[in-house]
């Protein structure tokens, strides 16, 4: 697969505002109990994300990039985002010295020597009446993307590809591109004679919409210097946009 944009999909790019935090929230259905009467129902099976940008600080490229999406969108459009901790395949076990995670790799299947298809998946644990064991499907993988270009002009690597490992028990093995193929929009995994169990690693997507207005920017003065309004989100401009 060639090095190309999504031609559907926006990303956006995490050097924008790096310091965004993001939160998992649950939709919720109207449910009518008596006429004249409803009542909210959240359901765990339709989560969304949020990002907040309270007290970020913004400079004039991230500016220039948040009108540029919101011009391109120009109203409620889906982008690609990545959410930090949460968009990686296997399991995070701890940090680098510079923050980088250190992931094992998560079973996705068990070859058995023919062409086969799997879901690529992330596990998950879930703590609470009882301990279970669930599996979110990967529909977004990061794989072959243009590398980005940081604030400063700098190639830009917010996350690793997929790849893909056989495990003989002790090592994980890294199998060349020759052997699978990945969708890139799907994240189906397809494997060339490929025996034993079979692991990923590497970073995906999630789809986000951005409001139905676009990104209401707007830029107020002070005292100090130049602050970005957005919504209720004030972001302050450093000194000289550094």
């Amino acid at each position: 697969m060639t090095a190309t944009e999504n031609a559907t999909w926006q990303r956006f790019n995490d050097s924008t505002i790096p310091d965004a935090t993001h939160n998992l929230k649950w939709r919720f259905n109207e449910r009518a109990d008596a006429p004249g009467a409803s009542n909210r129902v959240r359901r765990g099976s339709r989560p969304y994300w949020t990002t907040d940008l309270s007290g970020v600080r913004l400079n004039e490229r991230q500016k220039d990039d948040l009108l540029a999406m919101q011009f391109r969108n120009g109203g409620a459009r889906p982008i690609m985002m990545r959410v930090a901790p949460f968009c990686e395949i296997g399991d995070i076990t701890g940090r680098t010295a510079n923050g980088e995670p250190i992931v094992t790799p998560g079973l996705q299947g068990v070859g058995t020597g023919i062409t086969q298809t799997f879901q690529l998946r992330k596990r998950m644990f879930v703590t609470g009446y009882s301990n279970e064991t669930l599996y979110y499907n990967i529909t977004k993988p990061h794989l072959n993307y243009p590398v980005m270009t940081s604030l400063s002009g700098n190639p830009w690597a917010p996350m690793r590809d997929v790849s893909i490992f056989l495990y003989d028990g002790s090592n994980y093995l890294p199998v060349t591109s020759s052997y699978y193929s990945i969708d890139r929009d799907t994240g189906l995994l397809t494997t060339f004679g490929l025996s034993g169990n079979i692991y990923a690693s590497g970073g995906f997507y999630i789809l986000m919409l951005l409001p139905d207005d676009g990104i209401p920017l707007r830029r107020k003065q002070n005292e100090t210097g130049n602050t970005w309004q957005i919504g209720s989100c004030t972001l302050n401009e450093p000194p000289g946009g550094a």
